[in-house]
């Protein structure tokens, strides 16, 4: 693998940290977070070295794809001289540098679309990705992504697709087949569409809600303040301004119970780079936009699995979470390398996490209409005003028809 440019890489923040010497029961995951943390220091690197005698190395393998590290876990390795059978050696530096030369073309395709829609005098803002590389990591190489995360305004969201049709793309969910009725009540009860590139399959999710709850995130959008990921080599790009990005991580990881590690490895390492004296400060602001939660999650999962370092003043006052971070250690290492999406009872855990994760009433109840009518089901039904009222009372009938239709298609 090409060694990858770094950028004046901050050594860990003083203060207390639980991460270091707690297991999860599982030789393969400690590894793999032993390896995502990030930035490197002689603490870790020793932790890595301890991990990797016990690890089943086709199993840690499976459990680095799974969680989208193996940028990050090759890297590791490398830098620390271990060294895994040639197999597994192979896989990870080819898995590798296929995620350096993915992430140089998202940057790039990030910076052409960017361009396009500011040419088409569109509000946006480019997410996670290539930007996550530079203000997170510092440098490229260490970060995988699936696909390119753009946010509009809402009223903006017909044009910024017709832009990325021109560009190329062709609209893959909510379906193409939907005709524009059902397409209006798709943008207005959901928060974003998936488009792909047929000559390459490259994704690209525009959104237009920062969350699908209305009360979480309030006034953080396509106009929010911004700042600019750089990167040697790279083009610039625009992204939310550090007292929006924080909180949205936050949320993003939370609301999807933290499934993946590369989530939580983006936000200990963005945090690194900002310094301890700005964690109150970003705590504080994800508080008053509605994922105090989240955030408190976050920060207690960074320092429970990644070793995060949290000021003392902060740790003290900080929630414990402790049936959040339960659920999400759950969600995070129990299905191993399976997808944490085909245990049983997967979704009812995700569910009962992201009701926990409201900090009032307000947005509590907000959460439970979200649940109450389906997107989904709205969407196929459409039907008239004076009739929504049976929207709730077809939910479960309809979830249960879904359910038996894909249990007699296995």
């Amino acid at each position: 693998m090409r060694p990858g440019r770094a950028a004046g890489e901050r050594p860990p923040a003083s203060g207390r940290s639980r991460g270091s010497g707690q297991r999860v029961n599982d030789p393969a995951f400690d590894l793999a977070r032993a390896c995502a943390a990030w930035p490197p220091s002689s603490h870790g690197d020793r932790a890595i070295v301890a991990a990797a005698r016990l690890v089943d190395w086709p199993g840690f393998l499976a459990v680095a794809r799974r969680h989208r590290i193996t940028a990050l876990a090759w890297t590791a390795l490398v830098r620390t001289g271990v060294a895994p059978p040639p197999e597994v050696a192979g896989a990870l530096s080819e898995a590798a540098d296929q995620a350096a030369r993915r992430e140089g073309l998202m940057a790039l395709e990030s910076a052409r679309l960017q361009h396009l829609l500011d040419r088409a005098g569109l509000a946006n803002q480019v997410l996670k990705g290539a930007t996550l590389s530079a203000l997170a990591y510092g440098r490229d190489g260490v970060k995988q992504s699936l696909d390119i995360d753009l946010l509009v305004l809402p009223e903006d969201v017909s044009a910024a697709s017709e832009a990325l049709t021109k560009a190329g793309y062709v609209r893959i969910a909510p379906s193409p087949d939907l005709d524009p009725a059902r397409l209006a009540v798709a943008i207005a009860l959901t928060r974003e569409a998936v488009f792909r590139r047929p000559q390459d399959g490259l994704l690209v999710e525009l959104q237009w809600r920062a969350d699908i709850n209305p009360l979480w995130l309030p006034g953080v959008d396509a106009r929010s303040a911004s700042q600019t990921a750089r990167l040697p080599g790279w083009p610039p790009l625009r992204t939310l301004g550090p007292e929006a990005l924080y909180p949205y991580l936050c949320a993003h990881g939370a609301r999807h119970g933290f499934m993946r590690l590369k989530w939580l490895a983006d936000i200990v390492a963005l945090l690194h780079r900002a310094g301890p004296e700005d964690l109150d400060r970003l705590h504080a602001h994800a508080v008053t936009l509605g994922v105090g939660r989240a955030s408190a999650l976050s920060l207690r999962l960074g320092q429970r699995v990644l070793g995060l370092s949290i000021p003392d003043e902060l740790d003290q006052r900080l929630p414990r979470v402790r049936w959040l971070v339960a659920l999400c250690l759950d969600l995070i290492a129990g299905a191993g390398a399976r997808e944490a999406e085909t245990r049983p009872l997967h979704l009812y855990r995700l569910a009962l996490l992201q009701l926990l994760l409201n900090n009032r009433g307000d947005q509590l109840v907000a959460e439970l209409k979200l649940r109450l009518v389906s997107p989904r089901d709205r969407i196929a039904l459409a039907l008239p005003p004076w009739a929504s009222l049976a929207y709730p009372l077809l939910r479960l009938p309809l979830f249960l028809a879904r359910r038996f239709a894909a249990l007699r298609a296995r």
